[in-house]
Formats: C-alpha cells, sequence, structure tokens
C-alpha cells in the first residue's frame, strides 16, 4: 500500500492495532473485501526547526490574515449594496473602490474582465432588470476565483433583437469574403501539401511562399499548429513531415516537422508517477488475491463445522 500518514489510513487499518515493524493484523473487513495487513516500517514524526518552516509559517498566516479580511469586507460590501439598492454608492463607500461602468455588450461579446459563468448568468438571467428595461436591483456579492468578488448592476438595457439588413450588410460581407478567401486558402494548401508530400520541393517557390524559421515546441503548448505537428508521423530520411492546419488568427498554414526530440521529464515527476504505479500494482495484486481465496475458499457449515470444533 506504500507509506501511510494517519489522515490518510483507512479507519478498518487504525483499528487494526499495529504497533510494531513485522506485525500482522487479524482479518480486517474493509470496502474491498477481506485482508490481513503486516506492519514493514513506521517513520517517527518529524518536526522541522522552525528557521526552516518560519517564512512558510508567516506567508501562511498573511494569507489567512488577508482571507479573513477579504471576507469581512465581502460582508460590508454585500450589506451595503442591499441597503442601497438605487445605486453602487453604498457599495463604493463600504469597499473604498470606484464602480467601472461597462459600454454596451451582449452574450458573445462579455467583456474579459465579466467573463465568468457566475457574473454571466447573473447578468443575462433577467433578474437584476427592472420593467421596460429599467434599472433593478443590485446583485448580491458574486464570487469567483477564490480572490474576486463582484457587485453588479445593470444601469440599461436593451431586449435582443434583430438589426436591421443595411446596418450589418457591411459586416455579413466581410464575413462572407473572409469564408471563401479561406476556403480558396484551404484548397491552394491542399494542393501544395500534395505536391510537398509527392517530392516536389520547388512548389513553394512557385507560389511564393517561404516557410518561417524554424522553432522548436513541445507537447504542452496550446498552438493549434504546434498541436497538429504533433499529429504529423515523424520524419523519415531527412525528409520534412508534412500537414495543414490553421493558427490562432485563422490563417491557413503549412507546417513541417524536421525533427522529434525525446521528451524530458522532471525526476520528481518521474518519482509520483512510480510512486502512483506502485501503488495500483500493489491494489490489483491484491485484488486479484482476494479473488483466489473466495474461488478456493472451502466454508463449512452446520453439522461439519460442528466436527471441526
Amino acid at each position: 500500500m506504500g507509506w501511510l500518514e494517519p489522515s490518510t489510513t483507512p479507519d478498518e487499518l487504525k483499528n487494526a492495532g499495529l504497533k510494531e515493524k513485522g506485525q500482522l493484523s487479524g482479518v480486517i473487513k474493509s470496502s474491498v473485501g477481506f485482508l490481513i495487513a503486516r506492519l514493514d516500517d513506521i517513520i517517527p514524526e518529524q518536526v522541522k526547526p522552525l528557521a526552516d518552516v518560519r517564512s512558510e509559517v508567516a506567508d501562511e498566516v498573511k494569507q489567512e490574515k488577508a482571507v479573513d479580511a477579504f471576507y469581512k469586507l465581502q460582508q460590508k460590501v454585500s450589506e451595503a449594496a442591499s441597503n442601497d439598492n438605487e445605486s453602487l454608492a453604498g457599495a463604493e463607500q463600504a469597499s473604498g473602490m470606484k464602480a467601472t461602468e461597462t459600454g454596451w455588450f451582449s452574450r458573445d461579446d462579455v467583456p474579459k474582465d465579466l467573463d465568468f459563468d457566475a457574473v454571466k448568468q447573473a447578468i443575462f438571467n433577467g433578474g437584476l432588470v427592472g420593467q421596460n428595461g429599467a434599472p433593478g436591483n443590485n446583485s448580491d456579492i458574486i464570487s469567483v476565483d477564490g480572490d474576486r468578488a463582484f457587485v453588479l448592476r445593470i444601469s440599461e438595457h436593451k431586449p435582443e433583437a434583430v438589426e436591421p439588413l443595411e446596418k450589418v450588410k457591411a459586416q455579413i460581407i466581410d464575413t462572407l469574403k473572409h469564408d471563401k478567401a479561406t476556403q480558396q486558402a484551404k484548397a491552394q494548401a491542399d494542393k501544395l501539401l500534395a505536391d510537398l508530400k509527392a517530392g516536389k520541393q520547388d512548389v513553394l517557390k512557385a507560389a511564393g511562399l517561404t516557410l518561417s524559421a524554424s522553432k522548436t515546441v513541445d507537447r504542452n503548448t496550446q498552438d493549434p499548429v504546434a498541436q497538429a505537428a504533433f499529429n504529423l508521423p515523424q520524419p523519415e530520411d531527412n525528409k520534412p513531415s508534412w500537414g495543414v492546419s490553421e493558427d490562432m488568427q485563422g490563417n491557413v498554414v503549412l507546417v513541417a516537422v524536421d525533427k522529434v526530440s525525446t521528451g524530458t521529464m522532471p525526476q520528481a515527476q518521474i518519482n509520483e508517477m512510480v510512486k502512483g504505479v506502485t501503488q495500483n500494482n500493489a491494489q490489483l495484486a491484491f485484488e486479484a488475491l482476494l479473488q483466489n481465496l473466495r474461488k478456493e475458499a472451502k466454508i463449512k457449515y452446520g453439522a461439519a463445522a460442528q466436527q471441526m470444533q
């Protein structure tokens, strides 16, 4: 089972009374069946010198005080916003901060500072809007990410509506042009890709295209081009592996993978993986043992059991 601390030791093992190295328990009934445990070793609890943990303790105390102050301020602001439901003046005074007013926005273009599910739910569920779009009540305190809190007030609201064609005509035309250009770029990229895979290296020059400077990327990046590169086969015979992708701006790009290097993993992460695999293997072995014991067990009852006494 590996090393267990008191806080992570199952109650069944705690009650087994294992105190000495090498000591075997009796039969223990657990959530995974019956088992017998052996205590292989004990590491005494260690108390670090204050000098070694002083900064850590100080940071923890500061964090606890900051959290307490934050929640007290939240309560104060919440009461002020509730008592003065006609404006945010009370909340401003209680918090010592100036309220910020946004411009118009819809569900599709929420400002980054407000882009939290709980905040968007409060804004668009209708509870903060008065009659005929007039300002309604202030919201309750909305906490997000553990260290942010909002009090919302909708100063003006427009119901959802379909905009006149003349107003969005230019936007529609731009969108159609962009979509058509993207389709053409993808078609051209696919044709170039087929030629490059066939070994025709001069097609890029003929198309007036050049590759950007090569760079090394790792698997953890969120760049869609890098992700596409990791889906390509490894290059062979000193020839790049080619593919097509789109970058974060929606541009169609050709991807060439020249070399793949074996990644490395920090030793601490390796140790954690080994520990996890070891514990998992131990659990599998234990479950297999239980299954075998159940399969081979012979249970006598009634008259047969009395004869054994």
